[in-house]
């Protein structure tokens, strides 16, 4: 493995290493010392900063990394939710990033991959989503671990502010091209001729 070059992409260089190291069927528990070799700069400085048992865990050592080059849960948050196909990226790569998007976004907000802990995070998602902008960037602000906790740190922000949750969400466009109201209620088209059509029917020459 050639050195990490602070100006390539970490996330890239970390998931290429994770791949050499499998294919070599080295222990995870080495994985931490081999990473070590690979280091220089401000990367090497991060590892030798870290307490002695912390350097020698492969997931601390990373998480350490990531965050020293701004790779956030929330950068990888946006990542997976924002990002596109790029010009000439098979279905299969596009995929396999979107994965690596998700993994990354799940070890850095030290989130197991459990069902009961994934669906969690989802309503957490889903109580964000549908939040003003306002409410929404102070609970991210305080990084609430669990739906239960967000809720309650939620409805004390709105018990501060004298305001209801209905007021703080983000309003809601309708699809204007379902045929469809906003109450949902199928649009009922105006089928009568037009005036001009009848006139002209009714104008025309009789042989």
């Amino acid at each position: 493995m050639p050195h990490f070059d602070e100006k390539e992409d970490l996330d890239a260089y970390l998931l290429r290493f994770e791949r050499f190291a499998t294919a070599q069927e080295w222990p995870e528990e080495q994985w931490a010392l081999n990473l070590s070799l690979c280091l220089k700069g401000e990367s090497l400085r991060v590892y030798s900063r870290l307490p002695p048992d912390d350097s020698q865990d492969y997931q601390k050592l990373k998480k350490a990394l990531l965050k020293r080059f701004q790779f956030t849960e929330e950068g990888f948050r946006q990542k997976f939710r924002r990002e596109r196909p790029k010009k000439g990226e098979t279905s299969i790569q596009y995929m396999a990033r979107l994965e690596n998007y998700m993994a990354r976004w799940l070890e850095m907000g030290g989130i197991n991959k459990t069902f009961e802990e994934f669906s969690d995070l989802m309503l957490r998602e889903q109580f964000l989503n549908v939040c003003s902008k306002e409410l929404a960037l102070f609970l991210r602000e305080h990084d609430c671990k669990t739906s239960k906790a967000l809720s309650e740190l939620a409805d004390k922000y709105l018990e501060a502010h004298h305001r209801d949750l209905e007021k703080c969400v983000k309003s809601f466009q309708p699809n204007q091209g379902n045929g469809k109201k906003p109450d949902g209620n199928p649009t009922v088209r105006n089928t009568k001729p037009k005036l001009w059509t009848l006139v002209k029917t009714e104008t025309r020459v009789q042989p």
